[in-house]
C-alpha cells in the first residue's frame, strides 16, 4: 500500500533512477541545462545578522540532533524557487517539473508542480511551502532521490501543451496538485503537461539536477564517501553563475548565506546569479490526511477496474482506508484538544489488537512517532508506549505547546 501511496502522493515531484523525459532516449540522456554546474547546500537553523549560513551537503557529518532515523515520518516541502538577475528584461514562462523516487520498486513519474507566466528576472515564483512528498514510516535502506527541473516554456508552440499548462496553473493557484485530497484528474493533468513539455527540445532548460539523500546508517558504513545525509531542515539547490563559466574553482572559495527576506543566496556581498530552489525536510505530521486520501484513491481504482476480480484485495484496501481514517482522526483530536481523554484514545488505538479494528503497523508507527513528539521520549515500540502510560497516569500538557510537562520515559 505504501508503494501505491508514494506514486499517488508524488503530485508535485520527480526524482527517479531514470533521466529526463518519457522516451527511451530521454530516460538515459540528460541535456545539459543553461545553469549546469550545481551544488546542494544545507541551511543552518541558526540566523546570524538576519541571514543563514550555508554548508555544502556533501561535506556534512552525521548529526544525531537533525538526522532522520529509521521508521520516522518524513515530509518534503518545496519552499520557494527564485530566478537570477539577467541582462535581458524579457519575462519567462516557467514550469517546475519535479520527480521523486523513494519506493523500493524504483518507480516515479515527472509532474508539473508549478506553472507561472510572465515571470521577471530576479523574482521568486508566487508560491510558498508546498508539500512534495510524505512518507508515514521511512525505511532507512531507501535513499530518496529528487529530480528537479526549472524550464522556460516561453517558446512552447504546442497548443495542447499550453492548454495543459494553463489548467495546471489554475489548479496550482487554488489547490496545490500535491495537497492531500486532490483527485486523480489533477495528478493526471500534471503528468500529461510534463510529458508534453519534456518532449519539446526547444524549451529552455534552466536547471536540471538530481540528488539523492542517505540515512546516517548508510553514511557510517560508506568509509568516508561524501554522501548527502537525509536530515531535518532546509536544503538549497543552486548553480555556478553563467558569468563564472570559465572558473572551475568557483566552489572552492564559495562562502554563501541565505537571505530569507529576498529568498536569494549571497556570496562575497553579491547575489548569486543562479536559479535557486529551496526545499525543507521535516518529520512533522501536519499532513496526515494524505494517509486517507491516497488509500482512498487506490480503493477507487480497484472498484473501477473492470478486470479486478479479487474481492480480498478490495476488502483489504477498504480496511486500510478505515484504519488510516481512524489514525488521522485520533491524532488530529489529540493535537486539537490536548486532553488526557484524547491522549488515552490514541494510546488505546496503538495497543488495539482486535482483528476487526486493528490499524496497520505503519499507522501505529505514526501514532508512536506522535507520542514520542508529545512526551520527549523515544517510544518506538508498543511495549515502550505501555511502560510510559503506566509510569505517567496523570499527564499534563504544557501551555500553548504540544508537549507534556515533566513525566518519566518509563
Amino acid at each position: 500500500m505504501n508503494h501505491i501511496s508514494l506514486i499517488v502522493l508524488v503530485l508535485f515531484v520527480a526524482g527517479c533512477t531514470a533521466g529526463s523525459g518519457f522516451s527511451e532516449r530521454d530516460r538515459n540522456v540528460i541535456n545539459t541545462p543553461d545553469y549546469f554546474d550545481n551544488r546542494v547546500f544545507y541551511v543552518s537553523p541558526n540566523k546570524e545578522n538576519d541571514v543563514y549560513k550555508l554548508s555544502r551537503s556533501d561535506t556534512l557529518s552525521p548529526d544525531e540532533s537533525s538526522d532522520i532515523s529509521h521508521g520516522s515520518p518524513i515530509s518534503v516541502i518545496l519552499d520557494s524557487v527564485t530566478l537570477p538577475r539577467a541582462d535581458s528584461s524579457r519575462t519567462m514562462d516557467i514550469a517546475i517539473v519535479i520527480e521523486v523516487g523513494a519506493s523500493d520498486n524504483g518507480t516515479s513519474t515527472p509532474i508539473v508542480a508549478w506553472y507561472q507566466r510572465g515571470v521577471n528576472p530576479d523574482q521568486a515564483l508566487n508560491f510558498s511551502n508546498l508539500l512534495l512528498y510524505f512518507e508515514p514510516r521511512w525505511d532507512a535502506r531507501i535513499a530518496p532521490l529528487f529530480h528537479i527541473r526549472v524550464i522556460d516554456v516561453y517558446a512552447e508552440k504546442n497548443q495542447e501543451a499550453r492548454d495543459a499548462l494553463a489548467q495546471v496553473s489554475q489548479i496550482s493557484q487554488s489547490l496545490s496538485p500535491i495537497a492531500s485530497g486532490v483527485n486523480q484528474a489533477a495528478f493526471s493533468l500534471g503528468v500529461k503537461a510534463a510529458g508534453l513539455i519534456l518532449s519539446n527540445r526547444d524549451n529552455r532548460q534552466l536547471l536540471d539536477y538530481t540528488v539523492q539523500f542517505y540515512s546516517s546508517e548508510t553514511i557510517n558504513n560508506s568509509y568516508g564517501s561524501d554522501l548527502t545525509p537525509l536530515r531535518r531542515g532546509r536544503f538549497i539547490l543552486l548553480s555556478r553563475p553563467i558569468d563564472k563559466i570559465s572558473t572551475s574553482s568557483y566552489w572552492n572559495t564559495f562562502s554563501g548565506t541565505f537571505d530569507p527576506a529576498s529568498k536569494n543566496v549571497i556570496s562575497q556581498g553579491q547575489v548569486v546569479a543562479s536559479p535557486t530552489v529551496t526545499v525543507t525536510v521535516s518529520t512533522a505530521q501536519t499532513i496526515v490526511p494524505v494517509l486517507v486520501s491516497s488509500r482512498s484513491l487506490y480503493l477507487q481504482s480497484l472498484l473501477s477496474d473492470s478486470q479486478q476480480k479479487n474481492a480480498a484485495s478490495i476488502e483489504s484496501a477498504a480496511a486500510s482506508v478505515l484504519g488510516a481514517a481512524k489514525t488521522y482522526s485520533s491524532i488530529d483530536r489529540l493535537r486539537r484538544l490536548r486532553t488526557k481523554r484524547s491522549l488515552e484514545q490514541v494510546i488505546a488505538l496503538e495497543r488495539d489488537q482486535a482483528a476487526a479494528t486493528k490499524v496497520s503497523d505503519d499507522d501505529k508507527a505514526m501514532i508512536r512517532a506522535t507520542l514520542s513528539e508529545l512526551t520527549g521520549c523515544h517510544l518506538d515500540s508498543s511495549d515502550k508506549v505501555t511502560l510510559w502510560a503506566d509510569a505517567n497516569p496523570e499527564p499534563e500538557f504544557e501551555e500553548r505547546k504540544f508537549r507534556l510537562k515533566g513525566g518519566v520515559c518509563g
